[in-house]
């Protein structure tokens, strides 16, 4: 079954030089441009590219041979061939980098059922507004990330479009 990641419905876009992304949990992520407040990973487009968001979680509602939700990713970001995976996370403490990994590690095994990835720069982000910096003890959860996907997978909520 093919899964169309970039789905127009699910899609919105921006070339603002920062933006915020939400995922208020009652319905699926998206961009925010003011109340800084709420915003859970931060976007740095210090050029002003356009920057294709893709909202995943909530929004494709992906479903496995059993008709069960696939655990995904909140959302992705499109620059031209760069795809940035992102999992939005308001957790004081517990193992919201373990579980973030893991959704984005599916989400990439299933994007890759449907896309060619190697045609793609490929990124991951887990944003925590409330742990909004990455530290060693994520160190097994990124190597592990690694190991599993072959793309590097940051912990801080700062994402910078290059």
């Amino acid at each position: 079954m093919t899964i169309k990641f970039f789905k127009e419905s699910c899609k919105s876009s921006t070339r603002a030089s920062q933006f915020g992304l939400y995922d208020n949990e009652a319905t699926y992520a998206s961009i925010v441009i003011e109340n800084h407040e709420i915003w859970q990973g931060e976007v740095e487009n210090s050029k002003e590219k356009k920057v294709v968001f893709f909202a995943i979680d909530k929004c494709l509602e992906i479903k496995d041979e059993n008709g069960n939700l696939e655990s995904t990713c909140d959302c992705l970001l499109k620059q031209e061939k760069q795809l940035i995976f992102v999992e939005l996370k308001s957790w004081k403490k517990g193992r919201w980098v373990k579980e973030g990994r893991e959704q984005i590690t599916n989400t990439i095994s299933l994007f890759k059922k449907s896309y060619i990835i190697d045609e793609y720069q490929v990124k991951a982000h887990i944003c925590n507004n409330k742990r909004p910096r990455s530290h060693t003890g994520h160190a097994v959860n990124i190597q592990q990330f690694k190991d599993e996907t072959g793309f590097i997978l940051s912990t801080n909520n700062k994402i910078e479009i290059r």
